[in-house]
């Protein structure tokens, strides 16, 4: 990358802005990876600090507002520069369960959650979580989005995807819940997963045999719903980009 070396003698206005566009340019959908070994442990992260951050004693001063040391624990140093306004904050469902299960400042800021369904051991938690604890994305008050990660496809979640429409729980701005292939990035909710189902029981609309119950009680006749799995289901199923994040979770499978 080429340096600018007058950009000192450029007025403070002036640079002030470039921090300011600079933050902005960058600062959505940053995903940050928060782990924790254990109960007493301090939290980690591999995700790089905000480059603003360090970039220089400037930059910090003029961007540095936006960020926080968060993820503390008592007795320890250790702390995770983050936005949890705008951060995608991607931990497994333990650690959310943990988490809710506190007072942390955390806890009531977090806007944008993203969970996997790993122990910290590496053994699948996705049946602790479905029965167990996946209610606890309620506890986070200021929560908009929340992606769970899912690794045995998204026909076993469906069922589970239809009963995330959470509308009545979660106030005005919040979306359901998504479940994503964390293999694909394709994902189901509330909305689409009853289509998607009926979408692979009938061999992709080659025939009528929908083999579970209705997902939508006002179906007047079956007509009407495989015209509606139809109309659903006549575009991909929209994705989101996993990027090194999923190269992230299949490199830890791979050591575990």
């Amino acid at each position: 990358m080429t340096t600018f070396h007058p950009f000192p003698l450029l007025p403070l206005e002036l640079r002030i802005q470039i921090w300011t566009d600079a933050f902005h340019s960058i600062v959505l959908n940053r995903v940050l990876t928060v782990r924790k070994r254990r109960t007493h442990d301090a939290y980690s992260s591999p995700t790089p600090p905000p480059a603003l951050i360090n970039t220089c004693r400037e930059s910090r001063k003029y961007t540095g507002d936006h960020y926080q040391k968060c993820f503390t624990v008592e007795g320890s140093p250790q702390y995770i520069w983050a936005n949890l306004s705008t951060d995608v904050i991607f931990m497994n469902g333990a650690l959310m369960n943990s988490l809710a299960r506190g007072t942390s400042r955390e806890i009531n800021e977090i806007r944008h959650l993203q969970l996997e369904l790993v122990h910290n051991f590496g053994w699948d938690d996705s049946s602790c979580f479905r029965h167990n604890y996946s209610y606890r994305i309620f506890d986070f008050p200021a929560l908009k989005t929340c992606d769970v990660l899912v690794k045995d496809g998204l026909y076993a979640w469906a069922k589970f995807a239809r009963k995330c429409r959470w509308e009545n729980r979660w106030c005005k701005g919040r979306g359901d819940v998504r479940i994503v292939d964390e293999e694909t990035g394709e994902w189901i909710d509330a909305a689409n997963a009853g289509a998607y189902k009926d979408w692979v029981d009938t061999d992709h609309g080659a025939n009528r045999d929908f083999d579970r119950e209705d997902w939508d009680r006002n179906w007047e006749d079956e007509e009407e719903r495989y015209e509606k799995m139809m109309e659903v289901m006549s575009s991909p199923l929209p994705r989101i980009d996993l990027g090194s994040r999923g190269i992230l979770i299949r490199a830890e499978a791979a050591v575990r």
